[in-house]
C-alpha cells in the first residue's frame, strides 16, 4: 500500500477509534444521569447495577449496535461534508436506539436496563459526537491523515473545485496541481490520456478530480472512462448540474447505458408547504414568548430616544409579487434626511463614499440613534420584529431574502421564479459570505435552494445562521 493509502487508512481508523470510545462514553455519561436522577426523585425505581464499569460490561452488546448501524451509513467508507455526516449520524442514532429498545422488550432485559438510560445515551451522543468528528477530523486534516490529495483535470473549462475543497476540509480533499486540457478530436483525447497516465505515475495522488463543461461530448466520456481505470479514485464535477440534484432519484439504465435524474420538486408539494408553515407558526409564537420582555425594553429606549414611531417599515415582495410592510425596529433619527444633508456637506471624503456606494460605514453614519440603534444594528436585534411578518405569513423563517421594489429591473427573469416561494428571515445567501456575492450570484443562489429544498437543508441554514451571529458576522 502507498504512503497515501497508509495515511488515509490511519485516519479513518483514527476516527472510527474515536466514535467507539464516544459511543461508550455516552452510555457512562447516560447511566450517571440516570444515578443521579434517582436522588433527585425518590420514586424512581433503583438500579441494580450501581458501577458504571460492570453496567458497560454488562451491556456491550448495546454499543456495538451503534456501532454496526455506523457502519452500514457509510460513516467509515464515505467522505461526506459535514452536514451530510451529521444527517447519517443522526439517522444512524434513531435507527439504534430502535434496535436496542427492540432487543431490550423482546428480551424482558426491563429490570436490567434502564429505559430511561435508553432514552438519555442518544441525546448524549448526538450532542457529544459531531463536536468531536468536526474537531478531531479537523485536527486529522492539519496531520494530512484526511487529506486525499488530487489532480484536478478540466477539461475545455477553466472553472476550478480547488477553493471550495479546501473551504470544506471535512469532506477530506485537497487538489494539489491542476491541469487544463483542450479535447476537440481523437489525437487530443489521447495526448490528455497520456499526460494525466503520467502525472499518475508519481505516486503523488490518491485520485483525480475531473471538471467538464458537460457529459455529453463522448470524447469527454471516453477520457473519463479511461481514466477511471487508471486510479482508485475518481471525482467527475460536471458544470450543467444547475438544477436540483439534492432531492433526486438516480434511475439507472443499464443496457443503455444511461442514467436518469427523478426530479422531486420540494417548495411546490402542499405537504411540504403545510410542514413549512406549522414550523414558521411554532418558532414565531417561542420567540415572542422568549423575548417579549426585550421588545418592551428596547421600544421603551427609542421612544425616550426619539420619540414615535419605534417600528420601520418598508415596501418588500412578497410570494407572487405581492408588496408586504417589512418591520424592523427603527434604528434611524426620524429626521435623517436632514442630518445626512448636512452631514456630507461638512465631510466631503464621505461624500464621495456616499456617492459611490449609496449607504456610509457604520460607526460613521449620523442617522443611527446613538447608543441603541448601533448596538441594534450590530447584533441584528433591529431584524426581531419580523417575527410579527413570520405570524401574519408575509415571510417564512427559511427562504430567499425578500427583495425591495426598487430591484426589480435587476431581477429580470429570475422575479418570477424566486417570487414564486415565500422569502425568509433568513437564507442560503445570508450564509454564504453575502457582502462577497454579487447581486446576480445572489438570485442564482435563491433559485438553487428552492430547486433543493428540504427540511434538513432548512435546518442546515437555521444552524449556519446562529453560528453566524454568535461569531458576530
Amino acid at each position: 500500500m502507498s504512503t497515501i493509502g497508509l495515511k488515509n487508512l490511519a485516519g479513518r481508523i483514527s476516527i472510527f477509534a474515536q466514535d467507539v470510545l464516544l459511543v461508550i462514553l455516552s452510555f457512562a455519561i447516560a447511566f450517571w444521569i440516570r444515578i443521579k436522577l434517582e436522588a433527585i426523585f425518590p420514586g424512581l425505581h433503583r438500579l441494580y447495577i450501581r458501577d458504571v464499569g460492570e453496567f458497560l460490561i454488562r451491556n456491550w452488546w448495546l454499543m456495538l449496535i451503534y456501532i454496526v448501524v455506523f457502519i452500514s451509513e457509510g460513516l467509515y467508507s464515505k467522505n461526506m461534508t459535514f452536514w451530510e455526516e451529521l444527517k447519517a449520524i443522526l439517522k444512524g442514532v434513531v435507527i439504534a436506539m430502535l434496535i436496542s429498545f427492540s432487543f431490550v422488550a423482546l428480551a424482558k432485559l426491563n429490570p436490567y436496563i434502564s429505559r430511561l438510560i435508553l432514552i438519555l445515551q442518544p441525546i448524549v451522543l448526538l450532542i457529544i459526537l459531531p463536536i468531536y468528528k468536526y474537531l478531531f477530523k479537523k485536527l486529522l486534516y492539519i496531520l494530512g491523515l484526511w487529506q486525499l490529495p488530487m489532480l484536478e483535470v478540466k477539461i475545455n473549462t477553466k472553472v476550478s473545485v480547488r477553493k471550495p475543497l479546501a473551504v470544506n476540509k471535512y469532506l477530506g480533499y485537497s487538489v494539489v496541481e491542476s491541469i487544463e486540457i483542450a479535447i476537440k478530436d481523437k489525437t487530443d483525447l489521447e495526448a490528455a490520456y497520456k499526460k494525466i497516465k503520467d502525472r499518475l505515475k508519481s505516486g503523488k495522488y490518491a485520485g483525480v478530480v475531473v471538471v467538464v463543461p458537460d457529459t455529453s461530448d463522448p470524447l469527454i466520456s471516453q477520457l473519463i472512462e479511461k481514466i477511471y481505470f487508471v486510479t482508485s479514485r475518481i471525482l467527475v464535477v460536471p458544470e450543467f448540474l444547475g438544477f436540483d440534484v439534492m432531492n433526486s432519484n438516480v434511475v439507472h439504465l443499464m443496457y443503455e447505458n444511461l442514467f436518469i435524474f427523478d426530479i422531486k420538486k420540494g417548495l411546490n408539494k402542499k405537504r411540504s408547504k403545510v410542514i413549512k408553515r406549522i414550523i414558521d407558526i411554532i418558532v414565531g409564537v417561542l420567540v415572542l414568548l422568549l423575548t417579549w420582555p426585550i421588545f418592551l425594553v428596547v421600544s421603551l429606549i427609542i421612544y425616550l430616544k426619539d420619540g414615535a414611531p419605534v417600528f420601520f417599515t418598508h415596501k418588500r415582495y412578497g410570494k407572487g409579487g405581492k408588496t408586504f410592510n417589512f418591520v424592523k425596529f427603527r434604528t434611524m433619527y426620524n429626521n435623517n434626511d436632514k442630518i445626512l444633508e448636512e452631514y456630507l456637506k461638512k465631510n466631503p471624503k464621505l461624500k464621495k463614499y456616499w456617492d459611490k456606494y449609496q449607504k456610509l460605514p457604520l460607526k460613521k453614519d449620523p442617522r443611527i440613534i446613538k447608543g441603541i440603534g448601533y448596538f441594534l444594528r450590530k447584533t441584528n436585534l433591529d431584524e426581531l420584529p419580523q417575527v410579527f411578518n413570520l405570524l401574519k405569513g408575509d415571510i417564512s423563517l427559511v427562504g430567499p431574502r425578500p427583495y425591495m421594489p426598487r430591484e426589480r429591473e435587476k431581477m429580470g427573469d429570475y422575479f418570477d421564479r424566486i417570487l414564486a416561494v415565500t422569502p425568509g428571515i433568513t437564507g442560503l445567501w445570508q450564509v454564504s459570505g453575502r457582502n462577497k456575492r454579487t447581486f446576480a450570484k445572489r438570485m442564482q443562489i435563491d433559485v438553487w435552494y428552492i430547486q433543493n429544498w428540504s427540511l434538513w437543508l432548512d435546518f442546515v441554514i437555521l444552524a449556519k445562521t446562529v453560528l453566524m451571529l454568535i461569531r458576530g458576522r
